[in-house]
C-alpha cells in the first residue's frame, strides 16, 4: 500500500480517537505554534545540510506518492532494450556502436529507455561504461570494481539525503518542547485571569509538544524511511546494467547476459523467462 494511504489511516485514527475521547479539534488549530515549529525545522534543515543534500531531497520529494520505482512492465521494457543493444553490439562495427553511444537521444535503442524512471541517468551510466569496452578495455574484474564504486557513491548520496530527513524528524519533539515552553511563559502572564482563560492558554501551550511529536513520528520520519528505501531500490537497474556489461565483456551471448540480468531483479518486478522471451524474440 502507498505512503499516502498510510498517512490517511494514521491521521484518521488520530482524529477519530481524539474526538471519541471527548477532544475538541479546535484546540489543535494553533496556527502560530504550527508556524513556529515548521519554520524552525525548515531553518535548521537548511543550516545543517549542504545545498546538494537539499536539492536531492526536493528532487526526490515527488516520489512520495509512488509504491515502487519500477513496475513489471518497465522492467520488461528495460530488459528488452538491453538485450537488443547487446545483440546489435555483437555484430555491428565499432564505429557504428560508438555513434549509438555518443548520441543516445538519437538512438533507436535508448529512446524508449528515457521513459523509464531515472532513464537519463541509466543511459549515461550504460554509455559511459560500455564505451570502455569498445575502446578495448576487457578486464572485467577492474571494470566491475569501477562500476561498483559508482553505484556505491550513488547509495551514499541517497543515505545522506535520507539521514538529513531522519535527523530532522529526531529534532522535532525538542522543537515542540521549545515552543511549548514559550507558550507556558505566555500563559503565566495570564495568572490571575479567569480559570477558563488561563486553562485555554495552558492547553494551547501544550499543543506545541503534540505538534513536534506528531510531525516527527507521524510525518517526517516515515517519509525519510520511505524515500531511503525507494531510492535505494532505484539502484537495482544500475546493478542490472553492471551485470549486463560484465557478462558481455566475458564473451557471453546476449541471451545468457540478459538472463543473468533478469535474475538480479527482485521478484516483485522480475518477469518470467517466458514473458521476457516473448518480448525479445
Amino acid at each position: 500500500m502507498s505512503l499516502k494511504f498510510g498517512f490517511v489511516v494514521a491521521i484518521l485514527s488520530l482524529v477519530i480517537g481524539y474526538l471519541g475521547s471527548g477532544g475538541n479539534l479546535h484546540v489543535l488549530l494553533q496556527p502560530f505554534e504550527w508556524l513556529e515549529i515548521i519554520g524552525i525545522a525548515i531553518g535548521t534543515f537548511i543550516i545543517s545540510n549542504p545545498k546538494p543534500v537539499q536539492k536531492a531531497l526536493f528532487a526526490n520529494f515527488h516520489k512520495i506518492g509512488k509504491n515502487s520505482p519500477y513496475s513489471r512492465t518497465e522492467s520488461i521494457e528495460f530488459l528488452s532494450i538491453i538485450f537488443q543493444f547487446l545483440k546489435y553490439a555483437n555484430g555491428a562495427p565499432l564505429a557504428e556502436i560508438e555513434k549509438q553511444i555518443d548520441n543516445p537521444k538519437q538512438s533507436n535503442f535508448f529512446r524508449k529507455l528515457y521513459l523509464v524512471p531515472n532513464g537519463e541517468e541509466l543511459i549515461k551510466f550504460f554509455c559511459d561504461y560500455f564505451r570502455l569496452t569498445i575502446m578495448g578495455f576487457n578486464k572485467s574484474h577492474e571494470l566491475e570494481a569501477i562500476m561498483d564504486n559508482h553505484i556505491d557513491e550513488k547509495r551514499i548520496e541517497i543515505e545522506k539525503m535520507a539521514d538529513a530527513l531522519l535527523r530532522l524528524g529526531d529534532s522535532l519533539p525538542a522543537l515542540g518542547i521549545i515552543v511549548a515552553v514559550l507558550g507556558v511563559v505566555t500563559a503565566m502572564g495570564a495568572v490571575g485571569a479567569e480559570p477558563a482563560i488561563l486553562g485555554a492558554r495552558i492547553a494551547s501551550a501544550l499543543i506545541g509538544t503534540f505538534i513536534g511529536v506528531f510531525l516527527s513520528y507521524g510525518i517526517v520520519t516515515p517519509i525519510g524511511l520511505f524515500l531511503q528505501k525507494f531510492c535505494l531500490e532505484e539502484t537495482l537497474f544500475f546493478e542490472a546494467i553492471k551485470v549486463a556489461i560484465i557478462s558481455h565483456v566475458n564473451g557471453n551471448p546476449p541471451s545468457i547476459s540478459i538472463e543473468f540480468v533478469r535474475q538480479t531483479l527482485p521478484e516483485t518486478i522480475k518477469p518470467s523467462f517466458t514473458e521476457l522471451e516473448s518480448k525479445i524474440i
